[in-house]
């Protein structure tokens, strides 16, 4: 993972908690740097660490973490990083997500090793569409979800995710995500 994740958990968790549970979930990380240049590639390990370290320091579930994270990255970190590449992905909750993907190209060139996951949008009735999350990643569903309740947040809907389902897959992950807005 590139740096501006680990940038955006620590400003995350800084503002939400203080600084002093910042440097208690690097010490127990184990991670000797606190430091994070944004377009530096990082391994996995040092995002899963940080992520079980908070767990651990603010003394809740892992998916609660990632959940709060997800909302974060998508109404506060994402906008500051990417405000015009957000507003050219969409207008509206739906048109956004069914844009996802283009947004992934759009900066899979500022990245160059950037593998992004995948977001397929059905509608399944008037009110209820289906979310397929894709990913080569694994245990990153919650962090999803944050970013689907966040989305209703950005545009102004009450997002419901009324269903969750894990698909096997022998690589990654893949779950599919029924959500209801108003």
């Amino acid at each position: 993972m590139y740096g501006i994740i680990h940038k955006a958990l620590k400003d995350m968790v800084i503002r939400d908690f203080g600084e002093q549970k910042w440097a208690d979930i690097v010490s127990h990380s184990g991670i000797e740097h606190d430091v994070y240049i944004s377009m530096q590639t990082y391994g996995d390990d040092t995002t899963y660490k940080l992520i079980g370290s908070s767990s651990e320091i603010l003394g809740a579930p892992v998916e609660d973490c990632l959940r709060l994270f997800g909302k974060y990255w998508i109404t506060e970190a994402a906008p500051k990083a990417y405000s015009d590449v957000l507003r050219a992905t969409g207008d509206e909750l739906i048109e956004f997500i069914g844009n996802v993907n283009a947004l992934h190209d759009r900066i899979t060139s500022t990245f160059p090793k950037y593998i992004p996951p995948e977001f397929y949008l059905d509608k399944l009735g008037s009110d209820l569409y289906r979310v397929t999350y894709v990913s080569t990643r694994k245990g990153l569903a919650p962090f999803v979800e944050g970013l689907l309740l966040g989305l209703g947040t950005r545009f102004s809907n009450d997002v419901v995710i009324v269903d969750k389902i894990q698909v096997p897959t022998d690589n990654g992950e893949e779950w599919k995500f029924d959500i209801k807005f108003h």
